[in-house]
């Protein structure tokens, strides 16, 4: 079965099949995966799909690609809010793609070509653009009762290295 994937504004739709990829994946390394669930973030508890509202506070992992720089500042808020009420107690938000730090573009020439990726997304739709690692985010994990993974015993931090100067994110409810 094909999933249509819808860009945030609803604007164009492309159909793809990446649940049945996760599935495939999962199951061939592990026996214990449930089916990957798509789900619109910003939707109330009242429409998520019947096996979420089954299984409310009780999934370890909700990982969003992409999504918080490309979306309304909505989107952010609503993933937070809808991942506290998903994820069990020590479940993990797991977030990728491109922010700003410390309220500045990161990468060469001092982020420059973020800068105009960020400019040229909010040019578009002036409620997307980068959203601030120590600002908007911070806010809206400690609001929502996450903890930002800072780094682990052995000394590795919260920010591997990722391409094209995105992140990569961990934050424990």
């Amino acid at each position: 079965k094909e999933t249509a994937e819808l860009d945030p504004m609803g604007t164009s739709c492309r159909t793809v099949d990446v649940l049945k990829l996760i599935d495939e994946s999962c199951q061939n390394k592990n026996n214990n995966c449930n089916k990957a669930v798509a789900f619109d973030v910003t939707w109330e508890v009242e429409k998520f799909p019947q096996f979420l509202q089954q299984n409310i506070s009780k999934f370890n992992l909700v990982f969003v690609a992409n999504v918080t720089h490309i979306s309304p500042y909505i989107v952010t808020e609503k993933l937070f809010e809808n991942s506290k009420l998903l994820l069990k107690q020590n479940g993990l938000l797991v977030i990728y793609g491109p922010f700003k730090k410390n309220g500045n573009h990161v990468g060469d020439n001092n982020g420059k070509s973020n800068q105009d990726f960020d400019d040229s997304l909010k040019k578009r739709n002036s409620t997307w653009g980068y959203r601030c690692r120590d600002g908007e985010i911070k806010v809206l994990a400690e609001k929502n009762g996450f903890k930002m993974w800072e780094g682990d015993e052995y000394g590795r931090g919260n920010e591997p290295n990722m391409p094209a100067n995105n992140f990569m994110f961990c934050f424990e409810k």
